[in-house]
């Protein structure tokens, strides 16, 4: 017999030697168990060690009656529906059930801070129950799909008993600068889920300059006026055929500008940082090609 399905079984003796049996059905939020059989229905509340008889006439069981079971605060209810007698059903009163809650969450909410792209950082997350009833975990989710975020936790379902923990972990792979979030989704058996907040931020590697093209290089970037006022040229080689994407960052890391983006040919390329926008101070000019990113740091003056 298992009530969690399938983690964990559990043998049980017939109630009567030599009966046939039919379904066995937990009653919902409880370790009571129905079975029908040739020779009547029966009910146990410890796993078979001892049964009652529950006064439904053999007649419905005996012809294989379909068995439900519906649970509500104050009880249950059992019913058979046999071809040939109809419908039979049995009520049992019961004290109300704890209701279980979601797993709790340490911490809540995971910052990853930051993150250079391409790079990855990992942090754990742990889960427990704290409810008096075990759970199942049967969904482990991070949303939206396709998030910089990925989770790995234990093979579900996961059957956590009461006081149980669980741990996931979740990294934070950034293929893009800037601020991003995702949210963590551990949902149970019993329909309950627990959310964790994720967060970080992709950065490029800032650095002063950048080496003149070699065969170890795959492109250039050559700023023609820095410090610059107004607006600057940027120059570029790329060696062989890239997707390439030349954008703009200010010290925090926040994308301002985008200078050319796609699939480019082998060659010398330009582009113009128009900064007449933005505050004076300390840019970087980034070019992400499939083999890296190459930076370099410009100053806006006034």
């Amino acid at each position: 017999m298992t009530k969690d399905t399938g983690l964990t079984w559990k043998s049980i003796s017939m109630p009567v030697n030599g009966m046939s049996p039919g379904a066995v059905k937990f009653v919902p939020r409880s370790d009571i168990a129905i079975l029908s059989s040739n020779v009547g229905v029966f009910r146990t509340d410890d796993f078979g060690a001892t049964w009652t008889q529950i006064p439904i006439p053999i007649s419905y069981s005996a012809d294989g009656a379909d068995v439900s079971i519906s649970r509500d605060a104050n009880g249950f209810v059992v019913t058979l529906i046999s071809q040939s007698s109809g419908v039979a059903s049995y009520h049992e009163s019961l004290q109300s059930a704890p209701t279980p809650e979601a797993l709790v969450a340490n911490p809540t909410s995971l910052s990853f801070d930051s993150v250079l792209v391409a790079a990855s950082k990992t942090v754990t997350v742990t889960l427990k129950n704290n409810n008096s009833v075990a759970v199942t975990v049967n969904a482990i989710t991070v949303s939206p799909a396709g998030s910089a975020f990925t989770s790995n936790g234990p093979t579900l379902p996961k059957l956590l008993a009461p006081g149980d923990t669980a741990t996931i972990d979740l990294t934070f792979q950034p293929t893009v600068v800037g601020s991003q979030s995702a949210q963590l989704n551990v949902t149970l058996a019993e329909g309950l889920t627990t959310n964790v907040t994720l967060s970080g931020i992709g950065k490029i590697e800032q650095q002063a300059d950048v080496a003149p093209v070699t065969s170890e290089n795959e492109a250039g970037l050559i700023v023609a006026a820095n410090p610059f006022r107004g607006s600057t040229d940027v120059r570029y080689d790329v060696r062989d055929n890239h997707v390439v994407r030349l954008a703009v960052f200010d010290a925090v890391g926040r994308e301002v500008a985008v200078l050319a983006e796609g699939l480019q040919g082998a060659g010398g390329h330009h582009a113009t940082f128009d900064a007449r926008h933005l505050a004076t101070g300390t840019y970087y000019i980034a070019l992400v090609t499939e083999r890296g990113t190459l930076t370099r740091a410009v100053t806006l003056l006034p």
